[in-house]
C-alpha cells in the first residue's frame, strides 16, 4: 500500500502488485495520521497474508490523577505477534518514588498477558531508569551508545 504524495495530502493506492510511478520520499517531524496509517496498515495487510497474524494493536496505560484530571504517567505500546513493546513509560516528578511507575508497568503487562503475550521488550537509556526495569525482572539484552557521550541505550526483556 504506497503513499504517493499528491501536493498536499497523503492518497493511500492499493496498486494490486503495479507500480505506476516512482514513489516520492517525504521526510517529516510530525506524525502525520495519513501516513503513519499508511505504513501500519500496510505492514499489517502484509503481515496477515504471509503468517495469518494481524499488525499490532496500540496499549495504553494512563495514570490519571483522581481530583483534577491530569494524566501524571502512563504507559504507551502495542501488542503484536504476543509480544508487548512498550514505548513510552512516564511518570511525572512529584509522583516518582511512590510505586506508580510500577503500578503502570505491572498494569501493562497484565494487560500484555491477556491479549496472548508471552514476551516484553523495550528500551531505556542510561540516564533514564534501567535499574528500575531490571528490579521488576527485566533483564538487558543489548545496546548502544548515544548521546550524550558516555550514555547507552539498553534494549530490555522480559517474560510474561
Amino acid at each position: 500500500m504506497p503513499v504517493f504524495n499528491d501536493g498536499n495530502r497523503a492518497t493511500i493506492n492499493k496498486l494490486e502488485g503495479k507500480i505506476l510511478a516512482t514513489p516520492n520520499l517525504i521526510e517529516s517531524d510530525k506524525l502525520d495520521a495519513a501516513y503513519v496509517n499508511a505504513i501500519r496498515d500496510g505492514l499489517s495487510d502484509y503481515n496477515q497474508s504471509k503468517i495469518g497474524l494481524p499488525g499490532g494493536v496500540p496499549l495504553v496505560i494512563a495514570a490519571e490523577d483522581p481530583e483534577s484530571g491530569i494524566i501524571v504517567g502512563g504507559l504507551i505500546g502495542s501488542t503484536v505477534h504476543a509480544v508487548l513493546y512498550v514505548e513510552q513509560l512516564f511518570i511525572d516528578d512529584a509522583h516518582r518514588g511512590t510505586g506508580l511507575g510500577a503500578r503502570v508497568l505491572a498494569a501493562g503487562e497484565e494487560a500484555a498477558r491477556r491479549r496472548g503475550c508471552r514476551t516484553a521488550v523495550l528500551w531505556t537509556a542510561t540516564f533514564q531508569a534501567p535499574a528500575f526495569y531490571e528490579r521488576r525482572g527485566w533483564e538487558a539484552f543489548g545496546e548502544v551508545e548515544c548521546a550524550p557521550p558516555g550514555e547507552k541505550v539498553i534494549f530490555l526483556r522480559r517474560c510474561l
